[in-house]
Order: structure tokens, then C-alpha cells, then sequence
């Protein structure tokens, strides 16, 4: 049977703040074994969904594999609630039926937006103390009330509440921005919460990244001095009345409980100042709290919530409870996470409980905290004595696998603590598992930390004074972030706020939001200030890597047309910068950080800075071409391109000999010759060999970097060497993926020899075991192993490849992918004579297998639908 369901409008089951009159609805067609395919799609929009007298916007549109249809509907009202319903016409131009009605909600006006915030009169809040402060409003209710809905965001991070409970399920609110121009808001229905007679709202507010510390030196204020809140609540009444309530004077505030709350340092909570039923109707504030501040500065640009916000996405209880050789208690979660920890205790009134987080356990067994300094990671509750307690820090989040107690009233149990996951993501789209339990559990360390690090931006060092968004690990993992997990509002979110950090060179930042000023530059002793607006190679280039993986894993063109100018401006600043050379020499970059064929003491590997930052330019050069193909600007494509092509000869000219092999000898240097295809095809072979050699030299192991491991699996299997690739996903001894793994890793590791195989660490300032680069493995696993890869020219999944790579490591290999079409699935088995697979095809989509056979390639074409193949080999 035939349906279409999960209907979406602008990705999102049901938005509450629809602002565009462009707007994009989505679907899936569910079908049983029937081969189907889009011809036309159309779509109904009303004000009602009782009848179709309501319509105030129809649409068809013809075209092949489609799954969404944008729609320009001018006549949408604020504050309004739109039903739609889509039907769809298969390839025999048969009527599947019209689907449900879904529906959306319009958000606030302009004018509106220009509701004052309020902050607190608080001589302290201009200095290093960052207690969290309450504000609140009571207020009547008159008639019975159809329908609420609040407009809420905050300067730092907020909690909102109405009449004693916390309304929705988000966590850091309004989320990490470029708050200099662009600061989020929340849409909630509140219509619930909200009663007859009178009602309170209330903030908490803390400094977040607002104001709080930021960056390795722990500037404070970077976008601010004072805390602030906004609300716009509006409530439509039976009899046709609307009333509002704005964040004005009249609301008062007053310090709250958290004395102390920082991203990097955690939480100080005093439940003996609680002030009981604060955000209650019943509460008197008269002697506690005190009238607020207008805060207009003319600056605050609201924008609707573009990301998935920060959820507690699952719950972890103890594993166990340890007593150390040094006699430490700790608590072992039994995994590698990011959040907090939910505490229950009683004891008397002023007793503490006082906890701190780490990831590791030194070789003696004792708590390693030494690679989160100087950030503390620490959470202090004191007690107010009134029976058994329940604390949850709210504005600060920590990343450990390991908790200390420091002081506990009485003898702690496991049942005292529970650990909360926090992340912008839960649901995955992405499954893979194989025979190898090993690699399976490397599987699900890649997932743990993008799980970890997707904190409403892909922050890097989670557990460090950094946790900020780093350009070039973002890129190096953003193709394995998309089939783990559906990441399209998460990284268009992002990329809006790179856009608008961009520095006017076209240069592109190392994070975004961008947190850095000179003096963050000027500490790091690996950083030359030979430039202007300092961007590296590799980091920038995620401007044009990231759009371009989203248009390849969702075929969503907007995202092409949202960055386009960027993804120009930053090329044109490497043409600039080279001064029309094609060879890009010039600046700081990075190189293959953290590459083991680098000299004692050095950060950075073997392979010249300048290979690197050429191969980029090539790379981005050539996706920028091909973006403005999909666009249409077809002048731009051939410009590019032959830009793109200029790039390449003098890369050859540069770093190949007569031989055509490269002049460089590191495994970086012929893995990125290889993979952005700046070689002559008669030298391909010449350095896949060359590349063997570097591997071989190294015992058949990896010494690439950032830069390079993410591509070397890739080169090795595309270039005829698809056993090397294997041995190196394989390899258990150190460096290697599941070297990690045996050593009882549940995340990846920032270095391949963080924990080294005598039982010591690598350098603790910078030694994360919570970090996403090298998790781009994953991408091996889904598009090699078990072979799934979008085709570029129709992208979305509209038709796709299914190339697995064999092996006799593996008996059978299993994976699942739930794309924007419905779900791929493959899974081949080794049997005595060869292999069989099994496939599903999903709805308006087709896929080209190709398998080895009895030393050829045989290829199948497939549409919609189940199979099972065997194949001899």
C-alpha cells in the first residue's frame, strides 16, 4: 500500500514560528514492494482543514524523484496556524492520494520584535561574579483562553517559567550565536500552563556565552555586560480578544540560588537561598524583589531558532562505584559523555556536595583531570537540609565518563547520581554493524562524539576552555556527521553565523561564532601573526565543503543559494592572497595537525604547509565551480573551473617529479594528490605505489593528520590498494583506530597516542578523549565497506551507488540509511563461494550496485524496491 507521511515544513514536524513566506514542505512516501517514483507532487495550504473552501495556496509541480516543493505564499498571516496536505502522482502517473493534514504557525511581527529586554540594576553583574538571577511578573487572565504562545530568548542563557514549571524541554537557550548580530528565539505554546485569574511568568538567567568565559583566555563579556531577557506573550481569548504581555517595567528580579555558573567551570548551587514559589501566583515578591531596566541598545537582530536545540537526549545510571589506590571515590558512568549529573541527597542544612569531572584513569587507576585545565569541570551543591534533594545544573555542561567526589554528606551510593546526555541530536539516520564486535564499538565511538560535540554548534574540546566551533574539524567530520545523524538545520544554523563572521578579505575564521581577538592569537606560541584576518587552510575551506556535503547527502539546493556569496568571497580571498598565483604559499595555517611524522615537540606534521593550502584551493575552487553549475551561473562554472584547472598544473609543476611522483615524501602529500585528482592520470598509479611505500616504511600503519586521515581509507580502496585500507581500519597496536578501542575507549581521541601504550599521556593541554576528527572513519564504514554514496549529479539520494568493498576480515557486513527519500538498506554475507546481498531501494529514488565477480565488475541497475543477490568471488 501506497501513503505519504512525514510530512515536514521547513524541516520541522510542526514549527511554531514560520517567518518566510517561502517556505519548504517535505515528505516520505511509504510503500510495499512496488517500484514508485515522483512525476508530479502537489500541495494544498489553508486556513482551516475542515474544508478545501479555505485554500489560500494549490501548487503542482512536474519533475522526476521530487520530495519537496517550495512554496511562495504571500498572503500568510502573523500569529496563525496554516494546514497542508501534499499528494503525490508515481511514475505512471498514477494518484497515490492525498495525505493527512499537517500544519504550522506563523510567529510575531516586526514591530513586535521590538519589545524591550529587561536586566537586572546589578552593580555585581559588571564584574567577575556570575551569579544567575530571577526575574518575574504576575499577571490577570480574563475569559477562557483559546490559545497562548510565548516568544522568549535571553543576552546569556535562559530558563523559562510559568506558574511554577519550566516550559519546554531545551537546554542553553537561546543557543550560541553571533549575538553581535544575530540572536535566536523560542516559540512555545504555553496555552496549558496558562489559567483564568492570575498567572506568573519568571526567567532564570545565566551569563553563558553571552558574557561569561570564553575562549583559552577566559575573557569575560566578550558580547555584553549584563544579562537580559525578552518575552512576548500573547493570548487569544474564545470571545475573539487578544491580549499581550510584553518584557517591561514591570517586571522585578532578584540573585537566585546559582551563585556560580559557567560553561567551562560548571555550577555553585546554595538551596539555602532558595526563595520558595518564586515563579508561583501565590508568591508575595514585594520585599525580595526589585523593579528591573529597560536594555535598549539598538543592536539586537532576533531571528527565529534555526537550529535543533540542546535536549537531554538519554539517561545514564553509574556502571559502578570505585575507590581508588589514592582512595578517591568515584563515580564510572561506564561511557564518555556530555552533559550533567543529576544528584539526590539529604543532610543537614549547609553540608556540600562537591563534584568534579573527568574523562580518564591513569595507568595507576586513579582520576586523570590534568588535560581539562584550567577549565574545572565542578559542580557544588550545598544543602538546605529539608529532606532528600534533587540538584540539576542548567546553564554549563561537562564531558566526562568519571565523576569525583570531593565531599558528600554520608557514605555516597550509585543511587545517588544519574548522568544526563545532553545534545542538539538523538535520532539517528544512520546504521552500520559488521562481524568484528571491535569495529562496531569504533562505530559507536564516532556516533558518542559527534553526539558529544554537536552542542548547538560542533564544538572540539568539550571537556577544555575551548568548546568552541572549529572550522576545520567540522569539515574534516561533516560527511560523517550526515549519515550518522540528520544534520541539515544543525549545520545551516552554523553556516549562517560563518557567513556573518566571515572578515571582510573573505577570510574565514578558526571558530565560529568567532571568539578570538589578538590576544588569543598572540598566546599561542604555533601561531605567527604574519597575516591579517587569520584563516588556514583546510579550517576555511569548510565554507565550501560543508554546503556542498548537504547538497550531496539532501539534494536541498537552498543551502548552495544560502552560501553562495561566502563560499565566493572565501575563494576569491586565496586567489587574492596569492597574489593571482595559483600556488597559495601565503599566511598561517595549520597543516596536518596532529600528524605523527611530525618532529619531536611540533604540532603540526611533515607535509609542507604550502601543499596543503594549494590542494585546498583546488579542492574548494572546483566545488565552488560546480555550485554555480547546479546555480546556473554558468560564466562563474567556467571561470572556476579553469582557475580550478591553473591550480593543478602548478601543483604538478610544484611537487611531482619527471617520474610523476611526488616530491614530498609523506602519505598526506600523495593522499591529497590523489583525492582532489591534482595528477595527471598516468601518475596515479606512481604515487597509490608511492603512498604503499610510506605505509609500508610504517609497518602498514597511518602517520596522517587531521588533513589526512579523513581521505586515506578512500585513496587506498579507489586506487587498487583495498586490503591496505582494511589493515589500516584493522590495526590494533598503536596508531590505529581500535588501538583506542582496546584500550577501553567509548569516544574518539583528539590524538591517535592520547594515552600512550606505556600508561602515559600525551601533553594535557590539548589532549581531548571526547573529540569528532578522527571519527571521519565512519564515512569509510557506510560508503565503502558497506558501499552506500549519493551520485553528485542527482543528489538527495535521487539515485545513489552501492559499491561495497569485501573482505575476508569481515563474515558479513549490515547497514541502514534513512535519507530524505526513505530508507537505503544493504547488507552482504560471506558464504563458501562468494557473497550474497541483500538491498532495499527506497521510494522516488535508483541505485547502480556494483560488485566484484570472479575478477569483474558487475553492475545492476535498481529502482524501488527489495532485492537479494549472490555473487561468486
Amino acid at each position: 500500500m501506497e501513503k505519504i507521511e512525514q510530512l515536514r515544513c521547513n524541516g520541522e514536524e510542526h514549527p511554531l514560528s514560520v517567518e518566510d513566506s517561502n517556505i519548504v514542505l517535505s515528505f516520505k512516501a511509504v510503500n510495499e514492494g512496488v517500484s514508485l517514483d515522483t512525476s508530479k507532487v502537489a500541495v494544498q495550504i489553508a486556513d482551516s482543514k475542515e474544508t478545501e473552501k479555505n485554500l489560500i495556496y494549490q501548487a503542482e509541480k512536474s519533475g522526476e524523484g521530487m520530495v519537496s516543493l517550495t512554496c511562495d505564499v504571500k498572503e500568510l498571516k502573523a500569529h496563525t496556524r496554516y494546514y497542508y496536505r501534499i499528494n503525490v502522482w508515481n511514475q505512471d502517473s498514477v494518484e497515490i492520494g492525498w495525505s493527512d493534514w499537517s500544519w504550522f504557525e506563523t510567529g510575531f511581527l516586526d514591530e513586535e520584535k521590538q519589545t524591550s529586554f529587561i536586566r537586572a540594576d546589578y552593580e555585581k553583574e559588571r564584574k567577575e561574579e556570575s551569579e544567575c538571577l530571577l526575574m518575574r511578573r504576575d499577571f490577570e487572565v480574563s475569559g477562557k483562553i483559546k490559545r497562548a504562545k510565548v516568544y522568549v530568548t535571553a543576552k546569556g542563557l535562559y530558563e523559562f517559567r510559568m506558574n511554577g514549571e519550566k516550559i519546554g524541554k531545551d537546554y542553553l537557550t537561546p543557543g550560541f550565536t553571533n549575538y553581535k548580530c544575530r540572536t535566536q528565539y523560542q516559540a512555545y505554546d504555553v496555552t496549558n500552563q496558562l489559567k483564568e485569574g492570575k498567572n506568573t511568568v519568571g526567567f532564570i538567567l545565566g551569563d553563558g556565552w553571552y558574557k561569561g568565559y570564553i575562549n583559552w583566555n577566559e575573557k569575560r563579556n566578550w558580547y555584553g555586560d549584563h544579562k537580559a531577557a525578552f518575552m512576548y506573550l500573547r493570548i487569544e481569548k474564545e470571545d475573539g480578544d487578544v491580549e499581550v504581555l510584553r518584557t517591561d517595567e514591570t517586571f522585578t528580579w532578584a540573585v537566585s540560588p546559582i551563585l556560580v555558573s559557567e560553561i567551562y567551570h560548571g555550577e555553585v548551587y546554595d538551596a539555602r537561598r532558595e526563595i520558595k514559589g518564586w515563579d508561583t501566583p501565590e508568591f508575595d515578591a514585594q520585599q525580595l524583589f526589585r523593579p528591573v531596566l529597560l536594555d535598549r541598545d539598538g543592536t539586537d537582530t532576533l531571528i527565529l531558532t534555526e537550529n535543533t536545540p540542546v535536549r537531554c537526549v538519554r539517561t545514564l545510571k553509574p556502571l559502578r562505584m570505585i575507590r581508588t589506590p589514592k582512595g578517591e571515590t568515584l563515580v564510572d558512568f561506564g561511557q564518555i559523555l556530555v552533559g550533567n549529573v543529576r544528584i539526590t541527597v539529604s543532610g543537614e542544612r549547609g553540608q556540600k556536595v562537591h563534584i568534579k569531572h573527568g574523562e580518564m584513569l591513569d595507568k595507576e587507576g586513579n582520576f586523570y583531570c590534568e588535560n581539562i585545565a584550567p577549565s574545572k569541570q565542578e559542580v557544588e551543591y550545598i544543602l538546605s537540609g529539608e529532606g532528600t534533594e534533587t540538584y540539576l545544573p542548567r546553564f554549563t555542561f561537562q564531558d566526562f565518563r568519571y565523576i569525583k567526589i570531593l565531599e558528600f554528606p554520608g557514605e555516597p551510593t550509585a543511587d545517588c547520581f544519574e548522568a544526563e546526555v545532553w545534545s542538539s541530536f538523538d535520532e539517528e539516520t544512520g546504521m552500520f554493524r559488521c562481524s568484528d564486535e571491535k569495529i562496531n564499538q569504533l562505530y559507536r565511538n564516532t556516533k558518542w562524539s559527534q553526539r558529544g560535540n554537536f552542542i548547538d554548534v560542533p564544538i572540539a574540546g568539550p571537556q577544555r576552555t575551548e568548546r568552541l566551533g572549529w572550522t576545520g574539524d567540522a569539515q574534516i567530520f561533516a560527511k560523517t556527521a550526515c549519515y550518522h545523524m540528520d544534520v541539515r538545520r544543525f549545520y545551516k544554523k552554523w553556516l549562517n553565523d560563518l557567513r556573518t563572521e566571515q572578515f571582510s578579505t573573505g577570510a574565514v575564521p578558526w571558530v565560529v561564532p568567532n571568539v578570538l581577538g589578538d590576544e588569543e592569537y598572540e598566546c599561542l606560541d604555533f601561531f605567527t601573526p604574519v597575516q591579517k584576518d587569520p584563516t588556514s587552510a583546510a579550517w576555511g575551506d569548510a565554507a565550501l565543503i560543508i554546503p556542498w556535503e548537504l547538497y550531496q547527502q539532501y539534494g536541498d539546493k537552498g543551502v548552495l543559494e544560502n552560501q553562495y556569496e561566502s563560499m565566493k568571497r572565501y575563494v576569491e580571498y586565496m586567489r587574492n592572497t596569492s597574489g593571482g598565483e595559483a600556488v597559495f604559499e601565503e599566511g598561517f595555517h595549520y597543516g596536518d595537525w596532529f600528524a605523527l611524522d611530525a618532529y619531536e615537540g611540533s604540532f603540526v606534521g611533515a607535509t609542507p604547509k604550502a601543499l596543503i593550502a594549494t590542494a585546498f584551493y583546488a579542492y574548494s575552487t572546483e566545488i565552488l565551480s560546480k555550485a554555480a553549475g547546479v546555480l546556473g551561473k554558468e560564466a562563474e562554472q567556467k571561470e572556476y573551473q579553469e582557475l580550478r584547472e591553473k591550480i593543478k598544473a602548478a601543483f604538478i609543476k610544484k611537487y611531482c617529479d619527471q617520474s610523476g611522483r611526488m616530491t614530498v615524501e609523506t602519505q598526506t602529500a600523495c593522499v591529497l594528490a590523489l583525492q582532489f585528482g591534482l595528477i595527471e592520470e598516468a601518475q596515479i598509479p606512481v604515487v597509490a605505489e608511492q603512498l604503499m611505500e610510506y605505509l609500508k616504511a610504517r609497518n602498514g600503519h597511518i602517520s596522517t593528520g587531521f588533513v589526512g586521515t579523513g581521505y586515506i581509507l578512500h585513496v587506498l580502496a579507489k586506487y587498487g590498494h583495498p586490503e591496505m585500507a582494511y589493515q589500516l581500519l584493522f590495526n590494533e597496536d598503536c596508531p590505529s583506530w581500535l588501538y583506542q578501542v582496546n584500550c577501553g575507549a567509548t569516544t574518539i581521541w583528539e590524538h591517535w597516542d592520547g594515552y600512550k601504550p606505556d600508561g602515559s599521556f600525551w601533553e594535557p593541554w590539548m589532549n581531548s578523549f571526547n573529540h569528532y576528527a578522527y571519527g571521519c572513519v565512519g564515512d569509510f564504514l557506510y560508503s565503502a565497506v558497506a558501499g552506500i554514496v549519493p551520485d553528485e549529479q542527482k543528489p538527495g539520494y535521487q539515485h545513489f551507488y552501492l559499491r561495497p568493498i569485501f573482505t575476508d576480515r569481515l563474515g558479513f557486513a549490515e547497514c541502514s540509511l534513512e535519507t530524505v527519500r526513505g530508507e537505503i538498506y544493504v547488507k552482504w554475507e560471506k558464504e563458501t563461494d562468494g557473497y550474497a546481498i541483500e538491498v532495499r531501494v527506497p521510494f522516488a529514488s535508483t541505485a547502480t550496485l556494483i560488485v566484484p565477480e570472479e575478477g569483474k565488475e558487475t553492475i545492476k541497475l535498481l529502482k524501488t524496491g527489495n532485492y537479494n543477490f549472490k555473487y561468486k568471488g
